[in-house]
Order: C-alpha cells, then sequence, then structure tokens
C-alpha cells in the first residue's frame, strides 16, 4: 500500500480513526498539520489497502476531511 494521509479537523476525530484502522492491522501515525490554513491534525495510515481503510471510516463514521494519496503528491 502507498501511504494515505487523511486531514480531520479534531483529534477526537483522529483519534477515532487510529482506534479503527489500527484494529483492523493499519499502522497509524497522528501529526499536527503544519499549514495553519488547513486542519489541524494528519492521519498518516499504511499497512493495508487504502481504499478499504477508507470504507472502514465511513462504515463507522470517521469523518475525514480530505484524502492525500502519495502517488497524488
Amino acid at each position: 500500500m502507498k501511504p494515505l494521509t487523511l486531514m480531520m479537523c479534531s483529534i477526537t476525530y483522529a483519534q477515532r480513526a487510529e482506534e479503527v484502522l489500527a484494529a483492523a492491522g493499519y499502522h497509524i501515525h497522528i501529526d499536527h498539520n503544519p499549514d495553519p490554513e488547513g486542519c489541524r491534525y494528519l492521519v498518516r495510515v499504511s499497512g493495508g489497502d487504502p481504499d478499504e481503510a477508507l470504507h472502514l471510516l465511513a462504515e463507522q463514521g470517521v469523518k475525514v476531511r480530505k484524502v492525500i494519496r502519495e502517488d497524488e503528491e
């Protein structure tokens, strides 16, 4: 899997994403977003299928503000 970065606007959603995805076997790292104009938290996801990760989050009602795929940067 190419790493996936998710922009989250609250620590609550970032932590919920971490909980859901870690339980499914993904590797997660939460960072503060250095861009003051963007959302406050970045959740970096690796270790599995990116589309499945997004599906799992949607199923659990975890709101993702923006998805950044490494191949799009």
